[in-house]
C-alpha cells in the first residue's frame, strides 16, 4: 500500500506535495516532511504528537517513498 493511502486510511488529507514539503493534515495534527532536509515533524496544535504504530508505518513508507530509506 502507498504512504497516501496509508494516510487517507487513518484520517489525514494531503495537504501540499511541493519540491520542499510534503504536508498531510487531520484537524489540528500536522505530518510534515521536509524533502531537502530529509526530516519530518508530527504536530498537534504546532506541539510534539505522539505517534500509534499505525502512524509510524505510514511515516516509514513515505520516507521509503521519497528515498530517504532503503528497503
Amino acid at each position: 500500500m502507498k504512504a497516501r493511502e496509508m494516510f487517507e486510511a487513518l484520517g489525514y488529507e494531503l495537504d501540499c506535495d511541493d519540491d520542499l514539503l510534503l504536508i498531510y493534515k487531520k484537524n489540528v495534527i500536522e505530518i510534515v516532511f521536509q524533502k531537502d532536509y530529509k526530516k519530518y515533524h508530527a504536530l498537534w496544535s504546532g506541539e510534539p504528537l505522539s505517534i500509534n504504530v499505525d502512524l509510524h508505518k505510514a511515516i516509514h513508507q513515505q520516507c521509503i517513498e521519497l528515498n530517504w530509506i532503503e528497503q
